[in-house]
């Protein structure tokens, strides 16, 4: 990963892979502590925050590991590595989440592609690409692998019935013209915190006008309206660009970061986005892009973020949503793990 924020992020996903506790995160620069008020990263590799009952002025933040966490930084073990954020490019689009930036985003940075493979450490369908360690079994799995329906079946909700359907054993896009926050399909009445969340999909045409989206911590009871949808999300704009972030309304969108690819995707090809959140204060969020070569899933470029808003959202379902375009992309496997 290019990004300072991705690298930290994956750090503390990976370490929740590997069964450590949240509070294990490291950093490298002031930027990814933006989580906390004022917060800065020590020479240690931990977050702190100003506190004037501690002789050096500041305390460790609850996400540095238990030896550290909640304790006066030493006065002779202060400074930071110091470091700028970058900020994504903002646009708008009516069709996706608004590549709209917020002065309530916290920890953004812009991540360059990679040519590492599963940060997240999730598996794939044929291979797992990540260490090789055991993968946990999964959540929630669903390869769409049945006969062709207007409805998608397998207890999932609609918010619009029929706006996506099976077909030939792929969730497609296939009726009506309603915007994306009406289009969600999601898992009811799940209530998950610390989830990997990963669904496959290829393009059918061009990729103009296309937004596979995907999402984790949808709050249903902020949702229910057909303009509202309320979850932090990954998703691929017109095949150009990655971005992860947290979705209220079309009004109300931030992207926590954005990265732009080198080029876009093309039909035919088999792709995957991958979306990992954890921790209660920040929630930390770290997405990814994969391509299949034949072979085994190899990451195109990763996406990470913090929220330490008041907005933040806590346990939630997850699910997919996408844009009023029909027949142009469709989703396989999607697949659902507790971290």
């Amino acid at each position: 990963m290019g990004s300072t924020v991705a690298r930290a992020v994956a750090g503390a996903i990976a370490c929740l892979l590997a069964g450590c506790s949240a509070s294990a995160f490291s950093c490298q620069e002031d930027a990814q502590c933006e989580g906390l008020v004022d917060g800065r990263c020590e020479l240690n590799g931990y977050c702190s925050l100003p506190d004037e009952e501690c002789v050096s002025g500041r305390r460790y933040g609850d996400l540095a590991p238990d030896t550290v966490a909640g304790r006066c930084v030493p006065s002779d073990d202060e400074g930071s590595t110091g470091g700028t954020t970058g900020t994504p490019p903002g646009s708008t689009t009516s069709t996706g989440p608004s590549l709209t930036t917020s002065t309530s985003t916290t920890g953004l940075t812009t991540a360059q592609p990679a040519t590492t493979t599963d940060a997240l450490g999730s598996s794939g369908v044929e291979d797992d690409t990540s260490t090789g360690d055991p993968v946990p079994e999964f959540y929630f799995d669903d390869d769409f692998d049945r006969p062709n329906d207007s409805v998608v079946g397998n207890g999932w909700f609609e918010k619009t019935p029929t706006a996506f359907g099976v077909r030939n054993g792929t969730l497609t896009r296939e009726s009506g013209n309603t915007e994306y926050p009406a289009n969600a399909v999601y898992r009811p009445d799940e209530r998950l915190e610390a989830v990997e969340v990963q669904v496959e999909f290829h393009y059918e045409d061009d990729v103009t006008g296309t937004f596979p989206q995907l999402y984790a911590r949808i709050d249903e009871a902020r949702s229910e309206e057909p303009g509202l949808l309320a979850g932090y999300y990954v998703y691929v704009p017109e095949g150009g660009s990655v971005a992860v972030g947290r979705l209220f309304s079309p009004d109300n969108v931030i992207d926590f970061d954005v990265a732009t690819l080198d080029q876009l995707l093309t039909a035919g090809e088999r792709y995957r986005i991958r979306l990992a959140v954890s921790g209660s204060n920040p929630v930390l969020l770290i997405g990814a892009l994969d391509q299949y070569d034949g072979a085994t899933w190899v990451e195109i470029v990763s996406v990470a973020g913090m929220d330490a808003s008041e907005d933040r959202l806590g346990p939630g379902t997850f699910g997919i949503s996408g844009g009023p375009l029909i027949d142009a992309y469709a989703y396989d496997r999607f697949t659902v793990r507790e971290l």
